[in-house]
């Protein structure tokens, strides 16, 4: 019986938790909102004042002696 008064009191403990999330997100759910708005508000501006920089390099090594026109 031990086993499950245990499991009882977890699952009473992990309902506390759950219900105290739940009612904390609902208290604060305008804080929230508020707060992601502004966050993706600043980095969508940020990405688009951001200037474009593109660097490209190439490097190509021609060896003349694998030139398939050389064998004719």
């Amino acid at each position: 019986m031990k086993v499950s008064t245990d499991v009882a009191n977890y699952e009473a403990r992990l309902a506390d938790v759950i219900r105290t999330a739940r009612e904390v997100v609902r208290r604060r759910f305008l804080v929230l909102l508020v707060v992601a708005g502004l966050i993706t508000v600043i980095g969508v501006t940020l990405s688009f004042l951001i200037t474009p920089v593109y660097t490209g390099v190439t490097r190509i090594q021609i060896d003349p002696t694998r030139n398939p026109l050389n064998r004719l």
